[in-house]
C-alpha cells in the first residue's frame, strides 16, 4: 500500500504483527497478553501485581501518546515511539512462550526471566513517557 510523501520511513521501521491469539478479547494486545498470562493462575501473587503494572504503565504510555497528536510532535517521532511499544510487547510476549516452550534453563529460571523482561518494559515505557 502507497504511503504518502514524506512517510516514506514508515516502510523500513521494523513491526511485528501480534499473533491471532492476542487481538482477543479486547482490542489491547498487551491487554490479551496480560489476560492470557494471568490467566494462567499458578505463577504467583507478585506475578499477579507485575501483569497489572504492565496493563498500567501500556495504558499511560497510550495516553501520553495520545496526547502527543495534534502537537508538534514529528511524525517520525510518533512512529518511533508506536514501534518501540510494538517491539516491547513483542519481547514480553516471546518470554512468555518461552515459559512453556523454552528448553534453557528450568521452569523456575525462565518464569524469573520473564519477570525480568516485565520489569525491564515497564521501565522503558515509564522512562520514555516521563523523560527519565
Amino acid at each position: 500500500m502507497p504511503v504518502p510523501p514524506g512517510w516514506e520511513w514508515i516502510e523500513d521501521a521494523e513491526h511485528w504483527d501480534a499473533p491471532e491469539g492476542l487481538r482477543r478479547p479486547v482490542s489491547s494486545v498487551d491487554i490479551n497478553l496480560a489476560i492470557r498470562m494471568l490467566s494462567r493462575g499458578t505463577l504467583g501473587n507478585d506475578f499477579n501485581i507485575l501483569a497489572g503494572q504492565f496493563i498500567s504503565e501500556s495504558e499511560l504510555f497510550n495516553i501520553w501518546v495520545g496526547a502527543t497528536k495534534g502537537t508538534n510532535l514529528d511524525p517520525r517521532e510518533l512512529g518511533r515511539h508506536l514501534t518501540e511499544m510494538n517491539q516491547r510487547t513483542r519481547r514480553v510476549y516471546e518470554a512468555w512462550r518461552n515459559l512453556d516452550e523454552g528448553t534453557e534453563g528450568t521452569w523456575e529460571d525462565r518464569l524469573m526471566a520473564l519477570k525480568a523482561t516485565i520489569q525491564a518494559v515497564i521501565a522503558e515505557m515509564k522512562a520514555e513517557r516521563t523523560g527519565r
